[in-house]
């Protein structure tokens, strides 16, 4: 009897992680990222308002749907789909075809034709949200804090958003003052001390932080908007830099 009751328990623990497994990943995903590498990649969701759509929708049954919708190309596809997964790897499988996925921080990640792109689910992260207001009556202690910089845009003809995340950037804020931290992917990190000034605008509170060092870079433009978002501006070149960050809360 007791043999029974311990298989029944495997059975029910084994049931019971599998149920799991399809929750972490069950419900509708959108296309977020297309790029060649995540670091500089094309923010898809930017586009959903002229009706370009890339969604997958897994349902725990090992079933959905992917639905299309790509005017300039001429695509428009809703076709059912099925799906496995072992671990962090998903086999979503449409009209026959078969591609691998990563689940890994909340995303699922494939390559196609040597292009990588980036699936998220739920509410688009705040930094990706416009027409947010901006703060006044700040002080610069307001701004005081560690900034991680988590996406960048690029404002040129093309008006098309570029993520530059190859190279970490964090700004490091006190009383209007600071550093501008830069990580490389070997780990290496460059420090640009920088020195501020507070003005208030119609729009907002600005901060405007330049480095000591003229000749090192160009000065930013912060506001602070309603949601937490840090946001700066600068110029190089007759294009303009976006910086969106957030605050790395202290341990």
């Amino acid at each position: 009897m007791k043999k029974w009751a311990m298989i029944l328990a495997v059975l029910l623990a084994v049931l019971t992680a599998s149920a799991a497994l399809a929750e972490d990943v069950a419900g509708d995903w959108y296309l977020h990222l297309y790029g060649l590498n995540e670091g500089s990649a094309v923010c898809f969701s930017a586009f959903s308002e002229l009706g370009l759509k890339w969604d997958l929708t897994l349902r725990e049954d090992g079933g959905g749907h992917a639905v299309v919708n790509l005017p300039t190309l001429g695509v428009k596809a809703d076709d059912p789909l099925t799906w496995t997964r072992e671990g962090d790897k998903l086999t979503i499988v449409v009209r026959g075809a078969a591609q691998e996925y990563t689940l890994a921080d909340g995303k699922l990640t494939t390559m196609i034709e040597g292009t990588k792109n980036v699936w998220l689910r739920g509410e688009l992260p705040p930094e990706y949200v416009e027409g947010v207001p901006f703060v006044t009556g700040l002080s610069a202690a307001d701004f005081d804090g560690s900034w991680q910089c988590v996406r960048v845009t690029l404002e040129e003809e093309s008006l098309m958003p570029v993520e530059i995340t190859d190279i970490e950037a964090r700004f490091e804020l006190e009383n209007g003052a600071g550093w501008l931290v830069l990580t490389r992917e070997s780990g290496q990190e460059v420090g640009v001390e920088l020195t501020g000034q507070l003005a208030e605008t119609e729009d907002g509170t600005v901060l405007t932080v330049r480095p000591l060092d003229e000749n090192a870079t160009p000065s930013t433009r912060f506001m602070l908007r309603e949601d937490g978002v840090l946001v700066g501006l600068d110029d190089v070149e007759g294009a303009t830099y976006t910086y969106y960050c957030r605050k790395v809360e202290s341990e």
